[in-house]
């Protein structure tokens, strides 16, 4: 498996809410299995990808037994830039009300209160490991 998450303040997913329920059973659920089975589950983020997409399409074709050209990667990297992924129908899960927003990483600013921002710092250092919390850039 490959699973990238994000954090649920840029989700859009409402703090803790979703489509898979409460957020930080789900996240910590997933990066468990990568640290438990690393072999099966390789656990990303969207920050990670957002930042470095070329490292991180590397990462996950390493993670599959794969090496590719750098001109495949770059065919990858523009296939799967925010624009692309929300044209595409495939990928576009038009059942799901607003599922593409902006693509930015930070976005929550716009969208959350000061109170519900705060509320999801406290609950995601109570609940996620420091490691999770750093790579999920919750870290304070």
């Amino acid at each position: 498996y490959v699973r990238v998450l994000r954090r649920d303040k840029d989700s859009g997913g409402g703090v803790g809410g979703g489509l898979y329920g409460d957020w930080w059973s789900h996240v910590l659920s997933w990066y468990q299995a990568s640290q438990d089975h690393p072999e099966n589950v390789l656990f990303l983020t969207y920050e990670e990808l957002s930042a470095n997409m070329k490292e991180v399409i590397n990462q996950v074709a390493h993670f599959m037994g794969k090496e590719l050209s750098t001109n495949r990667v770059a065919e990858i990297e523009e296939l799967c830039t925010f624009k692309r992924m929300k044209q595409n129908s495939k990928a576009s899960m038009a059942y799901v009300n607003n599922f593409w927003r902006k693509g930015v990483v930070g976005d929550h600013i716009n969208h959350f209160t000061d109170k519900q921002i705060e509320y999801f710092d406290s609950k995601s250092s109570n609940a996620l490991p420091k490691e999770l919390l750093k790579r999920l850039e919750l870290s304070k």
